[in-house]
């Protein structure tokens, strides 16, 4: 029997992530949106996972990478998103969640070494660039849980013999 290990990383090199995957965000620069200005985020695998603290900007990041692909043509469940549906101003509750300059480059791995860039920015009063975006049904989970005092004041960590490093 193969080894299931090595045929898994095997579908992670980057002459193999297109085969696998199709065109995944490689990359994304996010700018003037909730605090984060200049932000260039390298993605080095199509699965990621993001962690930090609360209101490091973990949903933020999140929210924008769902909204840099188009719905595929066969699938008749998946809702797209737009950056409109993550960030609407509200007086209430959040008046200010991007500046008028505000713009997020996608670059896209693809089938040729060159990364395919697409920029979506405001213009006006409404979000554009959405046009040559890649195709793919896109899932964001958020896992939380409560971590054992590590966010409290002189990081004490209790419970860590359960903590595991890979």
């Amino acid at each position: 029997m193969a080894d299931i290990r090595k045929k898994l990383l095997d579908k992670f090199k980057i002459q193999n992530a297109y085969g696998v995957f199709g065109a995944y965000l490689k990359e994304v620069e996010i700018d003037g949106f909730r605090g984060m200005r200049n932000l260039t985020l390298k993605v080095e695998y199509p699965i990621t996972a993001i962690s930090g603290t609360n209101g490091s900007g973990k949903s933020t990041i999140g929210q924008i990478a769902v909204s840099g692909y188009k719905k595929p043509t066969t699938d008749r469940i998946y809702r797209r998103r737009y950056i409109k549906d993550f960030f609407p101003k509200s007086p209430d509750l959040d008046p200010n969640p991007f500046t008028d300059e505000a713009k997020v480059i996608f670059k896209y791995g693809t089938n040729t070494p060159q990364l395919q860039q697409v920029t979506v920015s405001r213009q006006n009063v409404e979000w554009s660039g959405y046009k040559r975006q890649a195709r793919k049904t896109l899932l964001l989970y958020w896992v939380c849980g409560i971590h054992p005092k590590i966010e409290k004041r002189g990081i004490s960590i209790y419970h860590s013999n359960n903590f595991a490093t890979y």
